[in-house]
């Protein structure tokens, strides 16, 4: 119709080839007309245009495709004009804003400020704009947008729209919030921390250090912001370490701790441990972050622990008793010391992972095996001798829990060689015997002696029981009670050790009518003192054992060699100077004679004034070590007074002097150490000093020995816990005061 009207027709077909298949082609048809206007002709002009009519279809397809997508978003999109700002394309949830409406109702649709986005508007701004966050309020909660902008340019480069969208950065900004508390309660953690927490950055310059460190290292916060590098903390000797430290750090590679000396601003050194780990970031090194640990005390206990441990091998050592420690699990030997390395023929370290069974044959290892389950079992020491026919010798075997940490991990075991003094005991109970078997009228009385014998036992079992102290060896190796409960029937002992073990000990012998009973204070008190004193028990027992007439004087003479000896003691500047004082005497109960000797601690006599008349009646040595010191109606003190010389190593290699003096009924004889009287207490704090202890045994005279040890007691607590804020209540030393009545 179009052409026969004599007009142009345009427009698109499709067509079909000869081989059947179809295209598109773009055709214009033109009439020609004669003069008479009639059309005589047509031109046709025909384009193929399949190619963009597919092309057309994908973009079209792509188009929808997009569309779908922007419309699916959750946040507003919009494409605005850039001529008369209005919006040409909303999706959904840019809600029902279309060409119709303004850019400005945007704001108004999700609640935001208007103003405040017309002043940002990249339009306006020729798209110098950044990113802005805006607060609405939507359903009565808080919601952060973040708005975008994008132009969009025509075929010639002109900006003719542009694409708004808003995200909603409401979650993001609650995570950063909690992040921001988070942090700062972190730096709060940290200011606190009672160790010093710092970082530096990849220059090594320091950033950042908590109050504690500011403090331990002398620095301000002026100082960091005028800057200090990390090698200033560290001693310059260890700044190798530094580097290397940072070299592994640079490596990735994991860094644990290291310890070495670290610098304060006044330049005193320390030791610390330091912890630190690199500071990373898309695999570049920022820097480190680290903490460091002040370890100088710590050392300092190490050191003092060494060196506790060397003295205590060093003094088991010197102990001629055999001594050895088992596994309670294994019954393997841990350890022992050098005199049952002897015994053994086995150097202490191959001792180690061996059992009983390789020394002891099968009858001694049951009773050896027998008494570890007893102690292992009841937590308690157990006492024998075994016969150890495979040696031809008697051995005295105190066993006694090895305890660690609360648990019982093994036995300790201490040998003793008796073989000597049993053959003596066993001549003599033959003899014994053979007295017993010619005189009839002992036989006669023998029901009353079984009886009187049970009493003993009996007795003998209470006093040895409460004077066994679970686990402690020491307390096993104290003399028992009987021998002055049988021959000096009225006494006391008053044992007061400031610790759980003592360093005063008293030791006891008995030689036929003599009695020989000695105090003494080793130096120190704890486990030192403890050990030392096992060194004077066993001194003592053998130098009486190999010679049994020997006078006081003459055994603190070879007690005073052997410790010399035993701890290799030679006088020279920084020698050890350990040792004891004691005092010693021995009473001879047939003819009532006492012979003294003393190592810087006296003896004192407390006598009755009806036993004497006068002076001559004391009948005193003649020397200035032997005089009356305090008297009073009723009694004189008598002291005998030592030798200034230790029992140990001293410039004074005089021997040690004797003094003996007749002993009368009712003579009162005290030996102690000098813990009581340097006790710290009273209203002024002060030592409670000789004086006052002279007058308070003076005090007591008119009372029982049983009561005496009382009173000593109560008063020793009193004056140590005596009311005031300057007292130091607590006891300075180890006490022991023994008393007996003749």
């Amino acid at each position: 119709n179009t052409i026969s009207a004599g007009k142009v027709w345009k427009g698109e077909f499709c067509n079909k080839r000869k081989d059947g298949s179809t295209f598109w082609e773009s055709a214009t048809i033109t009439p020609v007309k004669n003069n008479s206007n009639e059309i005589t002709s047509y031109i046709a002009i025909k384009e193929d245009v399949t190619e963009r009519k597919e092309i057309k279809a994908l973009l079209d397809k792509q188009n929808k495709f997009l569309s779908g997508i922007i419309e699916s978003l959750p946040y507003p999109f919009y494409v605005i004009s850039c001529k008369d700002y209005k919006i040409k394309y909303s999706n959904k949830a840019g809600g029902s804003l279309r060409k119709v409406s303004l850019c400005s109702e945007i704001g108004n649709h999700i609640g935001i400020d208007t103003n405040a986005c017309s002043k940002s508007c990249p339009i306006k701004n020729n798209f110098d704009y950044a990113p802005r966050v805006y607060q609405a309020e939507k359903n009565g909660e808080t919601i952060y947008y973040e708005q975008f902008f994008h132009p969009i340019h025509n075929d010639e480069g002109q900006v003719t729209e542009m694409v708004e969208y808003f995200i909603d950065i409401t979650e993001r900004v609650e995570i950063e919030r909690k992040m921001q508390a988070s942090e700062k309660r972190f730096k709060e953690l940290v200011r606190l921390l009672p160790q010093t927490v710092f970082e530096v950055d990849e220059n090594d310059q320091l950033t950042f250090m908590n109050q504690y460190g500011l403090e331990e290292f002398r620095y301000t916060v002026d100082d960091i912001t005028a800057g200090i590098n990390l090698n200033e903390l560290v001693h310059p000797n260890e700044r190798i370490k530094i580097k290397k430290n940072k070299e592994q750090l640079l490596k990735n590679q994991p860094l644990v701790f290291k310890e070495m000396y670290m610098l304060d601003s006044n330049g005193r050194s320390f030791m610390a441990r330091i912890f630190v780990s690199g500071i990373q970031e898309e695999g570049h090194y920022l820097g480190v972050r680290g903490i460091i640990l002040d370890i100088s005390a710590v050392k300092e206990t190490e050191f003092q622990l060494y060196k506790e441990r060397s003295l205590l091998k060093s003094l088991i050592n010197s102990i001629p008793d055999m001594i050895y420690y088992k596994s309670a699990q294994t019954g393997e030997f841990l350890g022992c010391n050098e005199s049952f390395e002897k015994f053994s023929e086995i150097q202490g370290r191959s001792i180690i992972g061996r059992k009983p069974s390789s020394l002891f044959s099968k009858e001694t290892l049951e009773l050896v095996e027998y008494a570890d389950e007893k102690v292992l079992k009841q937590g308690q020491q157990e006492r024998k001798t075994i016969d150890c026919k495979e040696y031809d010798k008697h051995f005295d075997l105190i066993k006694a829990p090895y305890v660690h940490n609360g648990e019982i991990n093994g036995t300790i075991g201490i040998m003793r060689d008796v073989t000597e003094q049993m053959r003596n005991k066993m001549k003599i109970q033959r003899q014994k015997e053979e007295i017993e078997y010619q005189k009839e009228e002992i036989e006669k009385q023998h029901d009353f002696v079984i009886q009187q014998r049970d009493q003993i036992i009996e007795q003998n079992k209470e006093i040895t029981d409460s004077i066994m102290y679970a686990s402690r060896i020491q307390s096993a190796l104290f003399p028992e009670d009987e021998i002055l409960s049988d021959h000096l029937q009225d006494h006391f002992i008053l044992n007061k050790p400031k610790n759980i073990v003592s360093g005063d000990f008293y030791w006891m012998a008995k030689n036929g009518s003599r009695i020989i009973l000695a105090v003494a204070d080793s130096t120190g008190h704890g486990v030192p003192g403890a050990f030392m004193s096992l060194l004077g028990i066993t001194y003592l027992s053998e130098i009486v054992a190999n010679n049994q007439n020997l006078s006081a004087n003459i055994i603190l003479d070879q007690l005073r060699e052997k410790v010399i000896n035993s701890l290799h003691q030679t006088g020279e500047r920084g020698d050890v100077q350990d040792g004891m004082d004691i005092a010693m005497f021995i009473y001879d109960y047939e003819n009532k004679d006492l012979e003294y000797a003393g190592a810087n601690n006296p003896l004192y006599i407390v006598r009755k004034r009806n036993h004497t008349n006068g002076a001559e009646a004391l009948d005193l040595p003649d020397t200035e070590r032997c005089r009356v010191s305090l008297e009073n109606g009723k009694a004189k003190l008598i002291e005998l007074r030592p030798d200034k010389i230790p029992i140990g190593i001293h410039e004074n290699r005089d021997g040690f002097l004797a003094h003996k003096i007749k002993m009368q009924d009712d003579d009162c004889v005290y030996l102690f150490s000098d813990g009581y009287v340097d006790q710290f207490g009273g209203r002024d704090g002060k030592k409670f000093k000789f004086a006052q202890f002279r007058r308070l045994l003076m005090s007591v005279q008119d009372k029982p020995m049983k009561d005496q040890r009382f009173i000593l007691d109560s008063t020793f607590e009193n004056w140590m816990n005596f009311p005031g804020k300057y007292i130091l209540k607590e006891q300075v030393d180890d006490v022991l005061i023994i008393g007996v009545k003749i």
